[in-house]
């Protein structure tokens, strides 16, 4: 518990930094050139978060596979 919750404290700062950083960005983008490039935009912008997830999901393939070795 004492965590969780600086954990979920600091999501939402990082949050709100990130719309207020990036937000005006893309809107210009979207403005200047189209909705479909702003998104696209957006999607770039985004792609690193995507490595945060690979260590979750190892973790649950590891976590599966000793449940299966317990299990037999």
């Amino acid at each position: 518990m004492q965590v969780r919750v600086p954990v979920i404290s600091m999501s939402g700062q990082v949050d709100a930094v990130g719309q207020i950083a990036g937000g005006p960005v893309v809107g210009w983008i979207g403005s200047r050139f189209s909705v479909r490039t702003a998104l696209l935009a957006s999607s770039l912008i985004l792609t690193p978060v995507l490595a945060l997830f690979i260590p979750p999901v190892q973790i649950g393939e590891n976590e599966r596979k000793r449940l299966e070795v317990e299990g037999d």
